[in-house]
C-alpha cells in the first residue's frame, strides 16, 4: 500500500494529501529545515529518535528562528507529540546502536528489552520533501542528509538506507483522498515494500554511477567503489 500511495502522489497530487500532524512543519524555509538538522546533530546521538528527544528538537529548533512553530513550549511539545506518532511504527521495536547514527531493527517480545523510537530520517527527510524551498536546493539538503560519512559522496549502502527512510517517511506523511485508495488503505498498512526499494536503489545507483562514468569518460579503477557525488562537487 505504501508503494501505491507514492506512485498515486506522482501521477496524480490531488490523489492525496498531507496527513494532519504534518501540516505544522508544512512550508518550511531551508534555514528552518537546518535550524531542524542542527538541532538533531546537537541532541541526538543515533538516528533514533524517542519522544522527548522529538520535543527538545522541535523547542531547539525554534529557539533558532523555525517561526512557523511558534508558540508556548507546551503547544510546541503537542506538535512534537502528534508527528511522533505519525512517524512511530506500531509493528515493530527498534532496537538502536548507542552512540552511532545507525539503526537495527527486530522484534521484541517484552517491552522492557526496546526503545520506542522514530527514525530521525523519516522525519527530517519527510519536511525537506514539504520544504517551500526550489527543487535544487532540496536536493543539495537531502544528500548532505544521506552522506552519514561526510566524504562528500554517496555509497551503495548509503543511498539504499537513505533512499528506503525517505520514502518510509514520505509514505507515513501522506494520505489517500481518492475512493479507491481510502479503501485499500483502510485494509492494508502503509509501510513501503522493502524488497522493492533495495531493487530501486541498486538499479537507479547503477544507472547514476553508469551515466557519471560514461560522461566523463573515465574508467573506475578496480579498487575503487562506486558513488554518487552531488552536483556541487561535479566540474
Amino acid at each position: 500500500m505504501g508503494n501505491a500511495l507514492l506512485v498515486a502522489s506522482v501521477k496524480d497530487r490531488q490523489a492525496v494529501a498531507l496527513a494532519d500532524a504534518i501540516l505544522p512543519f508544512d512550508n518550511l524555509r531551508l534555514r528552518e529545515i537546518e535550524a531542524f538538522w542542527r538541532a538533531f546533530y546537537d541532541s541526538a546521538t543515533s538516528f533514533a529518535l524517542s519522544r522527548s528527544q522529538l520535543r527538545s528538537i522541535c523547542c531547539r529548533a525554534v529557539a533558532t528562528g523555525v517561526s512557523s512553530l511558534q508558540g508556548s513550549n507546551s503547544r510546541i511539545a503537542e506538535y512534537a507529540d502528534a508527528a511522533f506518532e505519525l512517524f512511530a511504527d506500531p509493528f515493530m521495536q527498534r532496537r538502536w546502536q548507542p552512540g552511532a547514527r545507525g539503526m537495527h531493527s527486530q522484534q521484541f517480545s517484552a517491552s522492557s528489552d526496546s526503545l520506542a523510537a522514530i527514525d530521525a530520517l523519516e522525519f527530517l527527510s519527510a519536511i525537506a520533501f514539504i520544504a517551500a524551498i526550489p527543487l535544487d536546493e532540496k536536493i543539495d539538503l537531502l544528500f548532505d542528509s544521506w552522506d552519514m560519512s561526510e566524504d562528500g559522496a554517496l555509497d551503495l549502502d548509503e543511498f539504499t538506507i537513505s533512499l528506503k527512510s525517505t520514502l518510509s517517511g514520505l509514505v507515513k506523511i501522506l494520505q489517500p483522498v481518492g475512493p479507491n485508495l481510502a479503501v485499500r488503505a483502510a485494509n492494508s498498512d502503509t509501510v513501503v515494500n522493502e524488497e522493492e526499494i533495495v531493487m530501486l536503489a541498486e538499479s537507479t545507483f547503477r544507472e547514476i554511477t553508469t551515466c557519471g562514468v560514461s560522461l566523463s569518460k573515465e574508467k573506475l579503477p578496480a579498487q575503487e567503489t562506486a558513488t554518487i557525488t552531488s552536483r556541487r562537487n561535479v566540474g
